[in-house]
């Protein structure tokens, strides 16, 4: 249980997008998937969209932060499970975000068929530090898996360090990228890490970023 196996592709046409596609790939057979959008909208009015996530797998949403549009910048962070068929074939995932202009999609697999994912959590910031704790106390030998999504004090257009965000505390990084976005906009950085539970519950993010959003998930055997 213990085992993950991630996915993590990333579409550099992404960027200065609001969709990105995740693939192809194939599933280990029966396994469960774990799918998080992270992704922001910057010089609008409006905040941004829930991304939406395409229907080649019965995908259930499972957890979802958003910080409301501030000057003018909304991150969000999403978080969706599905389950391999018995005999895959394979597949490529869409995430899109209708007025999103940048989205990453990171998808982990887990070899496990007996698992329950409905202990979740999450945490907006508007100081870069999201921390987001989940429901329940979870067991000590889940799987926690969080994800989030920092908009960056990085000069507007310049590509920033890329990996940019320090994995939190007994957490081990699956995905972490920083991306410019074009030259009127702050940059976004993003991660996804995982750990064994043994008495956490939560993440904790401390970033030079500001506007923020994050999700955690427990992979609970049962």
């Amino acid at each position: 249980m213990t085992q993950i196996h991630p996915t993590a592709l990333v579409d550099p046409a992404a960027q200065l997008d609001a969709s990105v596609t995740v693939g192809p790939y194939t599933p280990v057979a029966n396994s469960r998937l774990v799918a998080f959008a992270l992704y922001r909208r910057g010089g609008s009015i409006n905040q941004v969209t829930k991304a939406t996530i395409s229907t080649e797998m019965p995908w259930i949403e499972r957890a979802d932060a958003v910080q409301a549009l501030v000057s003018p910048t909304s991150a969000r962070a999403t978080v969706w499970t599905a389950v391999a068929g018995s005999n895959p074939t394979p597949i490529s995932t869409i995430f899109d975000s209708a007025n999103g202009n940048v989205i990453w999609g990171v998808i982990c697999q887990i070899p496990d068929s007996l698992l329950d994912f409905s202990n979740v959590g999450g945490d907006i910031d508007t100081n870069g530090d999201p921390a987001p704790v989940l429901a329940a106390a979870a067991l000590d030998d889940s799987l926690l898996i969080a994800g989030c999504a920092v908009t960056l004090n990085e000069n507007l257009g310049q590509q920033p360090p890329d990996p940019y965000l320090t994995t939190p505390p007994g957490f081990t990084n699956l995905f972490n990228g920083a991306r410019a976005i074009g030259t009127s906009q702050n940059p976004l950085a993003v991660q996804v890490c995982y750990r064994i539970a043994k008495g956490a519950n939560g993440a904790a993010w401390n970033s030079a970023g500001f506007i923020s959003a994050s999700v955690i998930i427990e992979v609970k055997h049962v």
